[in-house]
This record gives C-alpha cells, structure tokens and sequence, in this order.
C-alpha cells in the first residue's frame, strides 16, 4: 500500500511537472504569436520603407538622368552654336586672308611693272647721258669753247639764215639726246606745244626714230583735248601712223594710236589699234585697264573681252 502510495505521489508528481509545462508551452506559443504579429509588422513596415527608399532612390535617379540629359543637350547645343559660329568666322577670315592675298598679288604686279619701267627708263637715262658725255667730249675737240663769234654773226644776217645758223649751233651744242630729254619734262609740265617744239628738234636729228614721232602724237592728242580742237587728233594721228611705218612692230606706237583713237571718240578705230597693241606685248591688257585714256571705253562689252 505504502507503494501504491509513493508510485501515485510520483504521477501526481509527474503530472503536475507535464501540466507545468504544457502551461508554460501554451504561454510560450501565445508570446510567440504575439511577437511573430509584431514581426510581421515590423517586416511589412520594413519592407514599405524600403520600397519608399527603392521609389524614392529610382525618383532621385531619373531626376538626376533628366538633368543630366538637360545638361549635356545644353553643353551640346551652346558646343554646337560656338562651332557654327567658328565656322562663320573662320570661313570670313579666309575669304578675307584670300583677299588681302589677291589684293597684295596685285600689288606686287604693279611694283614689279612699275620697277620695270623705272629700270627701263633708267636705262634709257643713262644712255642718254652717257651719249650726253661721248658728245661733250667729242666736242670739246671739234668745237671751239667760245661761241661768241658765231652768235654775234646771227645778228648781221638774213633773218632765214640767222635762224638756220642758230639752229645748226643749237644742233651742235645740244644734239638729238638734249631735245629729247627736253621734250620729256616739257610733257611731264604739261607744256605740251613746248614738248612738241622740242621733239621736232630731235627728230631733225633722229628722223627715224619711230618713238619720237609716237611722243608727238601724245602730245598732240593731249592738247586737243585740253584746246579742244578736233584737228589736233588729225594730226596726232599721222605722228602715230609715222611711227607705225618706221617699226611696223612697235607695240606702244599701235597702243598711243588707240588712246589717241579714244580720247577722239574713235571708238572701232581704238579697238582694232589696241588689239593689235596687245598682239604684239600682252601687258597692254592691263595698261588699258587702268589707262584713263580708255576711261570712256572701260564699260564697253567689247572692250572688256579684249582685255580680260
């Protein structure tokens, strides 16, 4: 019995441990719910912060993609309009730079034809002086030093030989070279009869020079204009056509006889002499285009296609 006693003590024993603990259990799983609730809070509120974070991270990137997009279209349109208006610039610098070359190109034409007529008349000046020299010296031998006979005769004579006797020792002082040079600085005076007198002395000496004779024709040309005298042209003319019949070849004697033709208002006839001028020396296109004698002919069709 006493067993019996001691085996139910242990059972009771037994039982209320196992109800103990099926109590803590129920307690156990009651709090586990109760935080899991909370858990499960905690995780959806956890998870809407990190979907707002997610959205508002995706917001603030396609912010910044935009904007970075505004930039650089920005940047690309002001990189763009600079450009274009380098290329504007640079392409008006180079039609500029090309001419300021062609305008210098011309300039160096000009100084290069200038200097060649400068050399060319420095030639002829130092020809004419040195032939100034061979003369005085020849001179100095043939001639007496004191002229003051012969000039105090050219009183006692017939005034035809006083005037031929003058001539002759004027002939022997100066010579052809004297006259010329002469008539030179009378046409550059603008002293054209004076020019004219002087070049008639000259061609007494040098009747076959054909230059001469196309020089009096300039002059002649040029003081009808100034007197207004058409006959003067005329005459102009038949000094050129001397100088044409002594060197056919003359390039300036066919060039005179066109400005004389155009100051005339000959307008066929300083045609036809300029385009024969520029057969035999091209470089008469360019004189003609500056040349103020062709002035009334620059706008004229045929004239243009002549010279260009």
């Amino acid at each position: 019995m006493k067993k019996i006693f001691v085996f139910g003590i242990v059972v009771l024993i037994l039982w209320v441990f196992v109800f103990a603990q099926e109590r803590d259990t129920g307690q156990l799983i009651m709090e586990l719910d109760k935080y899991q609730n909370q858990i499960d809070s905690l995780k959806g509120e956890v998870d809407k912060v990190k979907r707002d974070a997610y959205e508002k991270a995706i917001e603030g990137a396609n912010r910044s993609v935009n904007i970075s997009i505004l930039v650089v279209t920005f940047v690309s349109l002001f990189v763009a309009g600079l450009g274009l208006i380098g290329y504007f610039k640079i392409r008006d610098v180079r039609a500029e730079i090309k001419k300021q070359l062609e305008e210098a190109q011309k300039i160096k034409e000009e100084a290069e034809r200038c200097l060649g007529e400068i050399r060319g008349k420095g030639i002829k000046v130092d020809k004419v002086l040195q032939g100034l020299k061979t003369k005085v010296a020849s001179q100095k031998e043939v001639q007496p030093t004191d002229f003051t006979k012969e000039i105090a005769v050219l009183t006692t004579k017939d005034a035809k030989e006083a005037i031929k006797a003058y001539e002759d020792l004027s002939d022997r002082i100066f010579g052809g070279d004297v006259y010329g040079a002469m008539a030179y600085n009378y046409y550059k005076l603008g002293e054209f009869e004076k020019c004219i007198n002087e070049l008639r002395k000259y061609l007494k000496v040098n009747p076959t020079d054909a230059e001469a004779y196309y020089n009096w024709g300039t002059a002649l040309s040029d003081l009808a204009g100034l007197k207004k005298d058409e006959a003067l042209y005329g005459e102009s003319i038949e000094k050129h056509d001397k100088a044409i019949e002594i060197n056919p070849k003359d390039a300036n004697a066919w060039y005179n006889r066109a400005c004389a033709f155009s100051l005339w208002g000959k307008r066929e006839e300083a045609l036809e002499n300029l385009r024969k001028a520029i057969e035999l020396d091209v470089k008469g296109k360019e004189d003609a285009k500056k040349d103020e004698d062709f002035k009334n002919l620059w706008g004229d069709e045929d004239f243009k296609k002549l010279v260009e």
